[in-house]
């Protein structure tokens, strides 16, 4: 895998929601937050094991 990934010291990911769900992330942050980072890390994970396969933590 090393030779497919570039050689920086880090990686950086920006995951986005439509604008059309503003309005429900501002009446319940707290939850929509938290689906959002649990799918973020869900899909980071699916990616890097079919791109990849590796299994990650």
């Amino acid at each position: 895998m090393k030779e497919k990934m570039l050689r920086v010291p880090h990686r950086h990911v920006v995951m986005t929601l439509p604008h059309i769900l503003l309005d429900l992330v501002k009446r319940n942050r707290k939850e929509m937050l938290n689906i959002l980072m649990r799918t973020s890390a869900e899909t980071l994970k699916d990616w890097m094991m079919h791109k990849f396969g590796l299994k990650t933590g």
